[in-house]
């Protein structure tokens, strides 16, 4: 589709059109693959080269415990959840080369639905970090893939940026449970990362039945899910995708309860959006005990308000 050149989401995607394409168009056009609508609300990317699942977006302070975290080049990298005054969760897939001296080159934002906004605003903040904390036991996007971030400031705590409570062990199993996933990640396997806050309903799966649809990917006949992860299938057939990495999974005890963080996108990018492959999360609750000893706080610091 020829549009203006502002008119184009995919600004590389312009600069990289064939000759054949820019002649096309002409001079003051671009031969554009993912076209910003706007509307008196929201600004929606569209992909004319792959299908859609239908985005659920976030409202203003709907998750005020979502961070996004960026390079110092102003990289998108992934998500991450407040957990305390100094304190950021993520995967450790993510921010592991970020650990020693490399910290200063992450930052976090905070109170964002766009992640493509970095203007000054009096409802974001961004804070630099001052040590990254990557469990011990991880070893790939596929085991204890956790990572404990923290802040060289204390989080400022507003109407639309405050902590979460973290799961614990003493609440037992989620298996069944309605929850939420929120983050900026892929509608599809190979979609365009969204630029607004999404959000989508899951369920939490028994382990067994995660254990065999997963079987069934490219993890192959062999593959045996960490005691340290838990999974969840979308409501509706969607599941998180690349992009979502560190993003909240989000769940009540009961219902009328305050919710609580039970997991973090790990991976979910296996056939992402298709239905009956689970996405697999970081259990928070099994990784209680590195949280509470890489912040030197005690459990109740994170699991009461």
């Amino acid at each position: 589709m020829c549009v203006p050149y502002d008119e184009c989401k995919d600004d590389k995607a312009t600069k990289e059109a064939s000759g054949a394409h820019k002649s096309q168009c002409g001079p003051e056009q671009a031969c554009c693959y993912h076209l910003i609508v706007r509307t008196e609300k929201t600004v929606e990317t569209h992909s004319y080269l792959f299908p859609r699942v239908p985005d659920t977006l976030a409202r203003k302070g709907e998750f005020p415990w979502q961070a996004v975290l960026f390079s110092s080049e102003e990289e998108f990298l992934c998500s991450g959840v407040i957990i305390g005054p100094k304190h950021v969760l993520s995967t450790a897939d993510c921010v592991h080369k970020f650990q020693g001296e490399h910290a200063s080159r992450l930052f976090v934002r905070l109170g964002v639905l766009d992640r493509n906004v970095f203007e000054k605003s009096p409802v974001h903040q961004n804070y630099t970090v001052e040590q990254v904390i990557v469990q011990p036991k991880f070893r790939s996007s596929h085991i204890r893939n956790v990572a404990v971030i923290k802040l060289r400031e204390e989080v400022a705590t507003t109407p639309t940026i405050g902590r979460i409570v973290l799961a614990e062990p003493e609440d037992g199993s989620f298996v069944g449970k309605h929850c939420v996933v929120s983050g900026w990640g892929r509608n599809l396997k190979h979609g365009s990362l969204s630029s607004l806050l999404t959000k989508a309903n899951v369920s939490v799966v028994d382990r067994a039945f995660c254990q065999q649809a997963l079987r069934k990917t490219k993890l192959g006949p062999s593959f045996k899910l960490d005691d340290g992860s838990i999974c969840a299938t979308g409501d509706d057939g969607a599941a998180t995708c690349q992009g979502d990495d560190g993003g909240p999974l989000v769940c009540q005890r009961s219902p009328g309860q305050r919710p609580v963080l039970v997991g973090l996108v790990s991976y979910g990018e296996l056939r992402c959006g298709e239905l009956g492959v689970p996405a697999v999360y970081a259990d928070v609750a099994k990784n209680m005990d590195f949280i509470t000893q890489a912040t030197a706080l005690p459990r109740e610091r994170f699991t009461k308000m």
